[in-house]
């Protein structure tokens, strides 16, 4: 930049010419703010609350837990939510069918327990996931 008075480069927003100081910042273009990284609160919600990935019935813990309006902790509560639906409801199926349904409900069962225990070491490794086409659909909000 140069200085206004006498036209000499300036240095630091100082003129060395004439000792004229100026305003370097207002001269600055302003700056667009970086958009929120929406998978990064995600995951660090997700590695405060990795507890709530091994015991689906503390969903409300991440939205009653300091500031319930943050985006990361109602994701988190919402996929765990998801969590104990399915799993609940597999097992309720599986309670009201024998034979080959039965043993089908029980496997999905499983595979959600898998999957919640997936999820919990991703949590705890910070690279929180979400439940597959069902993370998006909130229930919590």
């Amino acid at each position: 930049m140069y200085c206004t008075k006498c036209g000499k480069l300036l240095e630091n927003g100082v003129c060395q010419n004439c000792g004229n100081i100026e305003n370097t910042a207002a001269q600055q273009p302003f700056q667009q703010e970086q958009p929120i990284d929406e998978k990064a609160v995600y995951r660090a919600a997700a590695k405060k609350y990795w507890y709530a990935f091994l015991i689906p019935v503390l969903f409300f813990v991440p939205i009653m837990k300091e500031n319930k309006n943050e985006a990361g902790n109602i994701d988190v509560a919402n996929n765990v939510l998801w969590i104990l639906i399915l799993n609940v409801a597999a097992t309720i199926l599986n309670s009201f069918f024998s034979g080959f349904l039965g043993t089908m409900f029980s496997l999905v069962s499983s595979v959600v327990g898998v999957f919640a225990f997936v999820m919990f070491i991703c949590a705890v490794s910070g690279n929180g996931i979400k439940v597959p086409c069902l993370g998006d659909i909130k229930i919590v909000k």
